[in-house]
């Protein structure tokens, strides 16, 4: 349950804070904490050029001085100075490794809860261990003096940029913060509330990625007590919520409001809120933030929005977590929202456009009934015109509910919106020259042309008596086909380096993407715990709590640092190696943190972070390791494999026991197996061997799971096939990143894009042909209906079952990159016989319904009147009305249920259960 942050007063600290009107966010002091940009060279161990700071005893040191001591760690130059520590770049003289080291400051009260505070904060930060998060290595107290030591960050604080560079780019801002927002998301998940996110306290490593870290102000949802000084306002006034400054309840939304703030500085180069610290604490208390596109240029006044929503004041206002933050967040980084796929696009469109018909339709077909009861001629110039009234409307209703809502009903039902380029809304003006070239330019000629044609074929009036195959077949049927390819010939520019936009998009500046929430969340694998044996002691400082191996040359223990209160692992014994000074260097998620060592009874002991969840094989035999966690989990694989081998630490053993993964498909690499791999042969000697073996193995661990995208699929046949050179890891990492951003999930929208494209296209391709084959052999023989109906349907057969036999499935699934792949172990890909037997099975109703309609349309004359007497008997006329009535009502309704069946089960219709087939994205 949230808690209440007693006593908060105005800070101490304010008087410290720069006079002016709005003052750098960096330049209002605060506790320091967790990791701290080197200023110089911090490889080289250049000091900083700062003024000479007061160390523990009294001493002084400058860049000139003597060398100062502290416990283990020695002192290389000063980073920063708060109201509780100064930090100073530091090396580990046992390892060589560089830290930041917090020392308690002189200044600082020397009360026991001032002592308490400064640990808790590296309790707190310990028992965090994220990629987003600056890591704590040990704490302790050394002669009187204590310390923290932390990761030093080599690179700058989103301030610094912000300071040298001035305001960032809107999509790199939101990439900055939802870095940050990903370490909240862990902090809180933990149950720690940070209480100071600032732009100073966020820093940029290496690969521009932002870690947040300083948590001496953080506060555990789970504590029974507060450390809180008396009459110290806890917090940065710039950057803090309203109900931490009035003392009121603290949760995860705190942290978002400080966030937000953080963005509004990265996008503005300013403060939400301006002023001395008295006036900036009065305006967050009382007034509402000004709208970020009112004081920065360019900014989309959705994202202007999102921020307002993350400043709100009441708590209650805000996004409920971090995950809805960064989702509403997500529209306007660099990757932005997921692209629209095409065939989603098409089924969205093909929706509006149905709705929209169908509503025209009956209204044109209310006039005419209307007419034809008062006893009035059916006027074919009329009746042509609905094409053209009908496609005025559609665009008419694209253009205002793109316009005004940013998304026709369609798009609502399928999770798409219509945004501009910058992820703001498209407005009239764009919508309406979006609308205009597809789907107004694409079909209003076509619909000229065919109203044209009909008046000129046609005349005025109906005469069934007169009807004639080309005119009243044939030719509607092209121009419909026309306009269908007209509207996919507008998609030809759509690629994904340029977000998947067509020419209409291109032209209006716009782009459609799907929004969050329309997929749902990965699912995570099953959490599972390798749970040590009961033992008991201490090794070092460390409490014993379980025995993880044992063996004549090594033990294994599960630990618990009772200082920082984390759980830890500590090997010992004979065969304990000594981990070289790049072991110790690394600082990578994927593998286990050294901590310390030490020598106890004769045997060396090391110790490092604990490792959570439980060897890969046990997580993969619990049947939930699902493609977008899995392939997470073998790209985490292949990018440590790559790692350690560029920096010689892939250990001297590798089974796939030390490839281990928590309950959210994070991978660590033990240096040591902690189990047996069962009489698993021994590894290659060379380490590039080693790695790919491992990776191979772990491939087949990631490969159960059949719904996997076409992509994925054939890329772990090739990593597991053992007549296969196996791939190297920087290889199989820049092929598994890419297969990655293929679609997952192939859902029943994703197959009514493909039901959407055959119904337009191939519908036509097979359809008209059988159509006319059986009205010439109507015409031509004098072949009863049924034998008529079958010869038909079997051409119609022959070129469906020809074109997914060239295709491997059809034109639908090469413009919507669906894959027809087989049911057998790996789902390989499925052989062109399949595809043409299954595409033939997937259109016999339609062609069989085609063929009888085919027949029946020549023999529609013979029910006329001739010189008033029937031209075949009532008898005979009655038996063919019946007869391919009854036909084409249980064609139809074949036809009904097998698309009603195909939407409820869009991976195997029946055709694909008939085949032995299955679809899956490509």
């Amino acid at each position: 349950m949230p808690e209440r942050d007693p006593d908060p007063q105005p800070s101490n600290r304010e008087a410290e804070e720069p006079s002016g009107d709005n003052p750098p966010a960096d330049e209002v002091p605060t506790v320091l904490g967790e990791a701290w940009t080197v200023e110089g060279d911090a490889a080289a161990g250049t000091r900083s050029s700062q003024t000479p700071a007061q160390l523990p005893g009294g001493e002084t040191w400058d860049s000139g001085g003597a060398i100062v001591q502290v416990g283990k760690y020695t002192l290389l130059g000063k980073l920063g100075q708060g109201g509780m520590g100064v930090v100073y770049e530091a090396e580990h003289e046992e390892s060589g490794r560089r830290v930041a080291l917090k020392l308690l400051s002189p200044e600082a009260p020397q009360a026991e809860e001032t002592k308490q505070r400064f640990l808790n904060e590296a309790s707190l930060a310990a028992s965090l261990s994220h990629r987003r998060i600056t890591f704590v290595y040990e704490a302790g107290e050394v002669d009187g003096d204590f310390f923290i030591a932390m990761e030093l960050m080599p690179g700058r604080t989103l301030s610094d940029v912000v300071r040298e560079s001035g305001p960032m780019p809107v999509a790199r801002a939101v990439d900055a913060v939802l870095d940050v927002l990903e370490g909240l998301e862990a902090a809180h998940r933990a149950g720690v509330i940070h209480r100071d996110v600032k732009p100073s306290n966020c820093f940029v490593d290496g690969e521009e990625r932002v870690k947040i870290g300083d948590f001496g102000l953080s506060k555990s949802l789970t504590a029974t007590s507060d450390l809180t000084r008396t009459g110290a306002f806890m917090g940065t006034p710039q950057f803090c919520a309203p109900e931490q400054i009035r003392g009121g309840v603290v949760d995860g939304r705190t942290d978002l409001f400080a966030a937000a703030a953080t963005l509004f500085y990265l996008i503005a180069g300013r403060t939400p809120f301006t002023g001395g610290p008295a006036a900036v604490i009065a305006q967050i208390v009382a007034d509402d933030a000004p709208l970020l596109d009112t004081v920065a240029m360019g900014v989309p006044k959705a994202l202007a929005k999102v921020v307002a929503r993350g400043l709100a004041r009441e708590p209650g206002r805000r996004f409920r977590d971090v995950a809805e933050f960064r989702r509403a967040l997500t529209p306007f980084s660099s990757a932005g929202t997921s692209i629209a796929d095409l065939g989603r696009r098409v089924a969205a469109f093909f929706i509006d456009v149905f709705m929209i018909g169908l509503l025209t339709g009956l209204g044109i077909a209310m006039v005419n009934m209307s007419l034809a009861l008062r006893g009035a001629a059916l006027d074919t110039a009329a009746l042509r015109f609905a094409g053209g009234i009908n496609t005025a409307v559609i665009v008419l209703y694209f253009i205002l509910l793109e316009g005004c809502w940013g998304r026709t009903l369609g798009k609502q039902w399928l999770g798409l919106r219509v945004l501009g380029i910058a992820g703001e809304p498209p407005g009239l003006g764009r919508s309406m020259l979006r609308s205009a070239i597809l789907p107004g330019l694409a079909w209003l000629p076509v619909e000229a042309f065919e109203m044209r044609f009909a008046l000129d074929q046609l005349g005025s009036q109906v005469d069934v008596s007169q009807l004639d195959l080309w005119s009243q077949v044939v030719i509607p049927e092209l121009l419909s086909f026309a306009k269908f390819a007209l509207a996919l010939l507008v998609c030809v520019s759509m690629r994904k380096d340029n977000g998947m936009r067509g020419l209409h998009e291109l032209a209006s500046g716009t782009r459609v993407v799907r929004v969050s929430g329309s997929d749902p969340a990965p699912e995570k694998p099953e959490a599972v715990r390798f749970l040590p044996v009961a033992a008991s002691g201490r090794v070092g400082p460390f409490e014993v709590q379980g025995k993880l191996r044992s063996d004549a040359g090594l033990e294994v223990f599960a630990g618990w640092d009772p200082t920082l209160e984390r759980r830890v692992w500590i090997f010992r014994g004979k065969a304990c190696y000594e981990p070289s000074s790049a072991r110790v260097a690394v600082i990578r998620q994927t593998r286990q943190r050294w901590l310390r060592r030490g020598i106890e009874a004769g045997e060396v002991w090391q110790a490092f972070e604990a490792a959570e969840g439980a060897p890969l094989k046990a997580a993969a035999a619990t049947g939930t390791l699902r493609w977008p966690v899995a392939g997470r989990i073998l790209l985490q694989v292949a990018e440590e494999l790559e790692a350690a081998l560029a920096d010689g630490t892939l250990p001297e053993r590798l089974e796939m026991s030390q490839v281990w993964v928590d309950s959210h498909g994070e991978v660590k690499l033990l240096d040591f197996p902690l189990q047996d791999d069962g009489g698993a042969p021994p590894r290659a000697a060379s380490p590039e061997a080693r790695s790919a073996e491992c990776l191979r193995d772990s491939a087949r661990l990631c490969s159960g799971d059949e719904r996997a995208p076409a992509g994925a699929l054939d890329l772990l046949s090739e990593m597991t096939d053992p007549n296969r050179d196996p791939l190297d890891p920087g290889r199989a990492a820049i092929l598994l990143r890419r297969t990655l951003e293929l679609p997952y999930r192939f859902g029943w929208d994703d197959r009514l894009g493909v039901l959407a494209i055959s119904g337009s296209v191939e519908a036509l391709l097979y359809g008209l042909p059988t159509f006319l084959l059986a009205s010439l052999v109507q015409k031509g023989t004098s072949l009863s209906l049924g034998p008529a109906v079958a010869l038909a349907t079997a051409g119609g057969l022959v070129l469906a079952a020809a074109t997914g036999l060239l295709s491997r499935g059809g034109l639908a699934f090469l413009i919507t990159k669906t894959r027809v792949r087989g049911v057998a172990a790996g789902n390989p890909p499925a052989s062109r016989w399949q595809c043409a037997w299954r595409s033939a099975v997937a259109w016999l109703p339609l062609c069989a319904l085609q063929a009888v309609f085919g027949v029946w349309f020549i023999q529609i004359p013979a029910l006329n009147l001739d010189g008033g007497q029937p031209s075949v008997s009532g008898e005979a006329v009655m038996m063919d009305w019946a007869t391919v009535g009854f036909m084409s009502l249980a064609l139809f309704s074949v036809l009904l249920c097998g698309l009603v069946l195909t939407i409820a089960l869009p991976r195997r219709g029946a055709q694909d259960i008939l085949a032995g087939t299955v679809l899956v994205r490509g």
